[in-house]
Parts: C-alpha cells; structure tokens; sequence
C-alpha cells in the first residue's frame, strides 16, 4: 500500500468517525470532542508533510539531484516494498 493510499484510508477513518460521534450537550464533553478534533487534524497534516517529504526525496533521486542517490534509493525502495 502506497503512502498516499494510507493518507486516503486514514482520512476515510477518520471522517467516519467524526461521522458517528455524539455532538456533546455539556461544556466539558466538547472541549473533549474538539480536542479530540485537532488532535486528529494534526496526526492527518503530520501524515501528509511525511507523505509530502517522502515524494520530493523519490523525484530528487529519480532526476539525480541528489548526491547520496545510492543510498537514499536503496532507503526508499525498500520502504516501497514494505
């Protein structure tokens, strides 16, 4: 499964969730449910950014711009085989 089919799998999870929650009718349980929220929207936007990382350094090393290719290739294929 690719990086970016995880990224879709975890936001379809994600946005079921946030579907089927409650909305709370006291002060405490929402402060909850939105920390809940930002923490969810944080995990998603921390996946992306790795996502967004692990991209540039695959089109880095497919152009050849970088001076570790070897190794640097070697790193992300098997990270691709996994």
């Amino acid at each position: 499964m690719s990086n970016t089919e995880k990224m879709a799998a975890a936001v379809e999870i994600l946005v079921k969730k946030y579907e089927e929650v409650e909305v709370p009718n006291d002060v405490p349980g929402m402060e909850k449910l939105i920390q809940d929220h930002i923490q969810g929207r944080k995990e998603i936007l921390d996946d992306l950014a790795s996502t967004v990382t692990h991209g540039e350094t695959l089109l880095s090393c497919i152009k050849g711009d970088n001076s570790e290719i070897h190794f640097v290739q070697a790193t992300h294929v098997r990270s691709l085989e996994k």
